[in-house]
């Protein structure tokens, strides 16, 4: 894996192997070719890529322990307890995501100043609500009343009875902190090993990241079954979001993710006002 240092030719700056110009004097890198990485990679240090990983995975598992202790001794019960740990988990990672983004505001932050990059993100998150919308009539025609994942459900609920907290934790926050951890970090840790197995890696893991295992302890192989129909639609989308990135940078992954979260939570918001639930 790519985790060297090189000398820049120009002005013998060292620095690391996947930037595309010499941070000191701005000297394209002429062996990047070797690795071809798309041009919206931001090169982070491989310490801040692992760092953006373990925040969006152990991190946020460890906030929710967190806050599920703090709901036991403030003896908070359901339906309190769910959007406390949910909510909560979510925003304290956020505050993680900007601390790392500010760390590294020299690379990061220069993408956000320009504008086209949203204006990309908003037509691929088009063609991810297009590609859902498309594969859930394919759904109804061969596999009627299979209903929505584990994730899906839990999620919907809480746009049923919380529905401005969702629109921020998961059509704002949450797709913020899944592009920090599954581009910024995973996707672009993987190109130190080679870009297609990094495509590969990224939308694999961002998969079963929204797959639901709990049917292993209970035995019930139609959440299984509902598990496995619903896998392709995250694949899909994990393609959508890390190209992207890879061509046009995190903004754009960011826009496209918030873009369909926000479409799928109004959605149900709608839903339910039609149905009288909210």
């Amino acid at each position: 894996m790519l985790f060297k240092k090189q000398n820049c030719v120009k002005c013998n700056c060292e620095f690391d192997s996947l930037n595309r110009v010499c941070p000191q004097c701005g000297e394209i890198n002429q062996d990047l070719g070797k690795h071809a990485v798309g041009k919206g990679v931001i090169p982070l240090a491989f310490p801040y890529q692992i760092a953006c990983i373990v925040l969006g995975t152990f991190g946020l598992a460890l906030f929710s322990i967190f806050f599920s202790c703090i709901a036991v001794i403030f003896n908070v019960e359901e339906p309190n307890l769910t959007p406390l740990v949910e909510f909560g988990s979510y925003i304290t990672m956020f505050l993680g995501v900007i601390f790392l983004i500010v760390l590294n505001r020299e690379f990061i932050l220069k993408q956000f100043g320009q504008l086209w990059r949203y204006a990309f993100g908003i037509c691929f998150g088009i063609a991810l609500i297009g590609f859902s919308y498309l594969y859930g009539l394919v759904l109804e025609q061969f596999v009627p009343n299979s209903g929505v994942n584990e994730n899906e459900s839990i999620i919907e609920n809480l746009v049923v009875n919380y529905p401005i907290l969702s629109i921020i934790a998961f059509g704002i926050l949450g797709p913020i902190c899944e592009e920090v951890t599954f581009r910024l970090g995973i996707f672009s840790f993987s190109t130190r090993l080679n870009r297609i197995a990094a495509y590969f890696i990224a939308c694999l893991i961002f998969a079963l990241a929204h797959f639901s295992w709990n049917w292993i302890t209970t035995g019930d192989m139609d959440a299984l079954f509902i598990e496995l129909i619903n896998l392709p639609t995250y694949l899909v989308a994990a393609f959508i979001l890390t190209l992207s990135y890879d061509l046009f940078g995190l903004p754009c992954s960011m826009v496209a993710h918030v873009t369909n979260n926000l479409y799928v939570i109004i959605t149900v918001i709608i839903a339910a006002n039609i149905q009288g639930l909210i």
